[in-house]
């Protein structure tokens, strides 16, 4: 650690070397006062606990370091008794994460290819998929979702739906709760725990804890930072004047690059100025294109996906008057050669075709 009596003798140079000094003995002694059990949790030590919710029982077991030990085995007509919840209590917390399973043959599994395209907004667009692939109303069921492959090739991603009654994912996601757990995620017996599954909802409560552990480190690290660094300005201030005179002639040292440096800046952002004008001339702004396509899309018409790139623009999107818009594209004042990227598709609950566009903007002189 800095001597603090010695802070006058300090070369600047040697400064960052002791603020890093600083910097370990400050976060040492935070550590210190977290207790153990949480200081597992945040360590990611303490595993995870799963709720198996099978015909007639609850099982509650806890996992870690690939080890897992059952915790819990109840009836479910007695989850809700005083002596689950306790026993729950007294050997299952802290725990890192919860996560309730419900029989693997409650799933349906469906594969949909989509252009690449659609991976900027890939949950709303599987939301129109779910109904043209599943059996069930939309309403009464809950997904989630894995990438399987992007194949830049041929233009196409694979993806997994997996899909679930809701009642069957409520009722999964009350057992957990009446045992005093509150579940972050939702998954089938004898899966294997996926990374690229994008998880069931179980509600805003969890999907709060989901992002909490996701900053929970960089955020209780940058209030830490903030903390040291305010230890750390509050005792150099005091010794700033020792410094004060060895600051002022470095200043003194650097006005004349500095001068120059602000001098090429100018020059730099002039020049760019003046390249962005040229460009302007020689193509229509951003703004004028999105504005000539939304002036002639029809009404009822939903666009998921936009691309400019050079003179070519790629539309992706929903409408119930698809097949007019290659004549509406050609009559405009700015775009000319439309043409469909792909077949026109029909959703069965409906009446809207899905449509991949591309056209270009046409020459302007003058």
């Amino acid at each position: 650690m800095v001597n603090l009596d010695r802070l006058k003798e300090i070369r600047m140079e040697d400064l960052p070397r002791h603020a890093r000094d600083f910097w370990r003995w400050w976060i040492g002694e935070l550590s210190d006062m977290v207790p153990d059990k949480w200081r597992a949790v945040l360590r990611d030590e303490s595993g995870m606990l799963a709720v198996d919710i099978l015909d007639k029982k609850i099982v509650v077991s806890r996992m870690a370091g690939g080890v897992t030990s059952q915790i819990l085995e109840v009836l479910k007509e007695e989850m809700s008794s005083p002596a689950a919840r306790r026993t729950v209590k007294q050997s299952a917390l802290p725990v890192n994460k919860v996560i309730v399973r419900v029989p693997r043959a409650e799933l349906l599994t469906r594969l949909v290819h989509l252009p690449l395209t659609a991976s900027r907004n890939l949950k709303n667009i599987l939301k129109f998929e779910l109904e043209r692939v599943s059996p069930l109303d939309p309403a009464q069921v809950a997904f989630d979702y894995r990438v399987l492959q992007r194949d830049k090739e041929a233009n196409r991603i694979d993806v997994e739906l997996r899909i679930l009654r809701r009642d069957v994912a409520d009722s999964a996601v009350q057992a957990a709760r009446n045992l005093g757990l509150e579940p972050d995620a939702l998954d089938f017996i004898g899966a294997d725990i996926d990374p690229r599954a994008k998880g069931f909802p179980v509600g805003g409560a969890a999907t709060a804890r989901s992002h909490w552990r996701t900053w929970q480190v960089p955020a209780l690290s940058a209030f830490a930072v903030v903390l040291g660094i305010a230890a750390f300005l509050a005792t150099y201030s005091r010794q700033q004047e020792g410094l004060d005179e060895l600051s002022t002639r470095l200043a003194a040292a650097r006005v004349k690059a500095h001068d120059v440096e602000v001098l090429q800046s100018q020059i730099d952002k002039a020049k760019l100025g003046m390249a962005f004008l040229g460009k302007q001339k020689q193509s229509p702004l951003l703004v004028e294109v999105l504005a000539e396509v939304t002036r002639i899309l029809p009404e009822r018409t939903w666009l998921v996906q936009f691309e400019l790139r050079g003179k070519e623009v790629r539309v992706e999107g929903y409408s119930n008057a698809a097949s007019s818009l290659i004549a509406r594209v050609d009559n405009s004042r700015l775009f000319t050669n439309a043409q469909f990227r792909s077949s026109l598709t029909r959703g069965p609950a409906t009446d809207l075709e899905r449509f991949n566009l591309s056209f270009e903007i046409r020459n302007r002189t003058g």
